[in-house]
């Protein structure tokens, strides 16, 4: 051992003739004093070898004594360093070692017996201290239930002229051992969970025999990690892994009042060594109050695992669970504890802790019905419409009691095939999962003599959504009051006005077409003086366009299309709001011209410029992509000549 921190003296020597002939200073005595002091491993315990266990391996070397150490060839100092299950944690050895004191020495590293011996390369003054430094790495365990053997020894050989005598500070050791813990990350309310890794092997039969965790990995950490979102440990990711090992459970959607599945993936290392069954364990906060102390808040108690695979617990939803806010839940994988405890201390395993959402049930479907095949128009008697309705839960739970009928055009109760899509629970539709039916109906003299649209209506009603709701599919008929189906109705503001397109799919009887918009009052004016005439009266697509001059920002105005037909009279056809397109600003700089756009972002716009602002012809000249923010800009450093005069902007 030591005496104090420094020792004793290796010698003092007082023979004058002796110094003179040594150091040539007639009558000094010299004293020297090298030793190591103070050894540590951090931290301590380590982790396994299985997670990557680093630490770093620390010592003092100096002299006590008046005297420098000198370099003398073929009498420099030695010290020696053995690890002890572990090597140095860099790619080169040489390059572990760190530390003031490092220079005093010049270093070798072998292999075989994992000792660096460091050759004194710089005089070690009197009086001085420095460290040393390891890097260091674990290769094998060792446990605190064995003896230490992860760490190191350390010796030094002093000198020859020192006239050296072995001391107790001339050695110093130190080992640890190796242990891991998985703890949770729910807020701190939710209290301490912590679980042993306990990677330690079965002696005679030589595979673990505790290891055991949820999802694909476990990971260790020094203390809880408590967080406000139970991510600590997701994104901390202070194991030796380096890896998020939350992930044994996927939580479906909870719903008040319902019953879920919830799926937890268990991976059990060397199956049937375990000298106790593992146990599965659960519990969810819900009534959200920072704990899991209620009653009803254990989903799952002492569960036995018998293999890995995946363990499916059935939790009912309290129907007074918390919408409100976030709740947690937290599962334990371990010993077997009753009843179980969601805090505390567990010999083996890992917890994994969750927040959690809950709903209140919002049941909501929707209803599409589509002409999916015969005439646009009915011109005679015999023709086939058919239908397809789909029917999709847009809603967050299941729905039952799911009843489908169809009024055909003559108003009679049509026969519906299917549905097709009902691939979950029979005869309910599933979150997210959609039924789709068809139908078909034939002309009658009825229908063509009648000359009215022809209406297929299709109505659902659920016990969730008692509804009922409805669909329709409409086709006119050759004759009947002016029906003008459109593909499309659009307003788009363009520098200062509004361009207004629609296409019609068929047109009949028909005269022509007013818009409208917004006034300032609230109502609606007329924007056109006469009848915008219809193309034709064919039983084929239009496009037509009107542009409205003078509106301004544009900001909050509306438009509207009104057929006329034959008689006379008129009928809205759609309505649409002014969408704003692109301004364009053009500038002049000293070597051409600067054309700046504004528009909607991210879009692609198109510039071109003219000699003749009506007559035209518009030439390409460039094109513009705008950023988030809706702006972009192109530059002309040689304009295109002096018959372009005006330039516009619009969409490829």
């Amino acid at each position: 051992m030591m005496m104090g921190e420094h020792g004793m003296m290796k010698s003092t020597l007082t023979c004058a003739c002796l110094i003179a002939a040594a150091l040539g200073v007639f009558g000094q005595t010299l004293s020297y004093n090298p030793y190591l002091v103070q050894p540590t491993i951090a931290p301590a315990p380590l982790l396994p070898a299985e997670f990557n266990g680093a630490g770093t391996i620390t010592l003092d070397v100096g002299n006590t004594g008046s005297s420098d150490i000198a370099v003398v060839a073929g009498q420099e100092m030695l010290l020696t360093l053995t690890l002890s299950y572990g090597v140095p944690d860099a790619l080169d050895p040489i390059d572990a070692v760190g530390g003031a004191g490092k220079v005093w020495f010049s270093w070798q590293y072998f292999p075989d017996t994992k000792t660096y011996r460091g050759t004194q390369i710089a005089t070690i003054p009197g009086s001085s201290r420095e460290t040393i430094t390891i890097a260091y790495r674990v290769t094998q365990n060792s446990f605190s239930d064995q003896s230490y053997k992860n760490g190191f020894n350390a010796n030094i050989s002093p000198p020859g002229y020192t006239n050296p005598q072995p001391t107790d500070d001339d050695t110093v050791e130190i080992y640890t051992y190796v242990q891991a813990f998985d703890f949770g990350d729910a807020p701190s309310s939710y209290g301490e969970a912590r679980h042993e890794i306990d990677l330690r092997k079965d002696p005679v039969q030589g595979p673990y025999n505790r290891y055991i965790y949820l999802g694909s990995a476990v990971d260790p950490e020094q203390a809880m990690q408590y967080s406000p979102d139970a991510l600590g440990d997701d994104t901390s990711q202070t194991g030796g892994l380096g890896v998020d090992d939350e992930d044994g459970v996927v939580l479906p959607v909870l719903i008040t009042g319902t019953t879920v599945t919830i799926p937890v993936v268990v991976n059990d290392v060397d199956l049937g060594i375990e000298q106790a069954a593992p146990r599965l364990s659960g519990w969810i906060d819900w009534n959200g109050d920072g704990d899991f102390l209620d009653a009803g808040e254990p989903i799952a108690a002492n569960v036995l695992v018998t293999a890995s695979g995946t363990v499916n617990i059935s939790v009912p939803v309290p129907p007074d669970a918390i919408t409100s806010q976030p709740t947690f839940a937290r599962f334990r994988i371990g010993t077997f504890v009753f009843p179980p405890t969601p805090t505390g201390n567990a010999a083996y395993g890992e917890v994994e802790d969750y927040v959690v959402t809950i709903q209140a049930p919002a049941p909501s479907l929707s209803v599409t019905k589509t002409k999916t095949s015969g005439p646009n128009l009915v011109t005679e008697v015999g023709q086939v419409i058919g239908y397809t309705i789909v029917i999709t839960n847009t809603g967050n739970v299941a729905l039952t009691g799911v009843s489908v009928s169809d009024q055909l055009p003559n108003g009679t109760a049509g026969t519906l095939a299917g549905p097709t899509g009902d691939a979950g629970t029979p005869n309910v539709i599933d979150v997210g999962e959609a039924w789709t039916y068809t139908i078909s109906y034939t002309v009658t003299a009825a229908d063509v003599d009648a000359k009215l649209s022809l209406v297929n209506t299709v109505s659902v009603v659920t016990t969730e959504v008692p509804g009922p709701t409805t669909a329709k599919a409409t086709t006119p008929v050759w004759g009947g009051p002016t029906s003008v189906p459109l593909a499309g109705f659009r307003a788009k503001s363009i520098e200062g006005r509004a361009v207004l397109d629609w296409r019609t799919l068929v047109e009949f009887d028909m005269v022509g077409f007013h818009l409208e918009r917004t006034a300032v009052s609230g109502g609606w004016e007329r924007i056109t003086r006469t009848i915008i005439p219809a193309r034709a009266f064919d039983l084929q697509p239009h496009d037509y366009r009107f542009e409205d001059a003078g509106i301004g920002d544009g900001l909050g105005i509306r438009y509207r299309l009104l057929r006329v037909d034959a008689g006379g009279a008129e009928g809205i056809l759609a309505e649409a709001a002014l969408e704003h397109g692109a301004k364009l600003t053009v500038e002049r700089t000293v070597s051409g011209l600067q054309i700046k756009v504004e528009g909607p972002a991210m879009a692609s716009m198109v510039i071109e410029g003219s000699g003749h602002i009506n007559n035209g012809p518009w030439i390409e000249v460039g094109t513009v992509v705008l950023d988030d923010k809706g702006r972009g800009a192109l530059r002309l450093d040689k304009p295109l000549g002096d018959t372009i005069g005006f330039y516009r902007v619009r969409e490829p």
